[in-house]
């Protein structure tokens, strides 16, 4: 069984040049990339895989 916790790292981490770790305690993802990245791009992979983002700091 998939966590989704292990599903969301996976949404992101299956884009180029980006990472995502999730950290359960704090209810948060945070994303590393090499490249400048619109965080909509981010946020809209997360949603379509059926999750909600209810914010996003940059």
């Amino acid at each position: 069984m998939i966590t989704a916790k292990k599903r969301v790292e996976e949404v992101v981490n299956d884009m180029a040049g980006i990472a995502g770790k999730v950290d359960l305690k704090k209810g948060e993802l945070t994303v590393s990339y090499a490249e400048e990245v619109d965080d909509e791009r981010i946020i809209v992979r997360i949603e379509k895989a059926g999750y909600t983002v209810t914010g996003c700091k940059g």
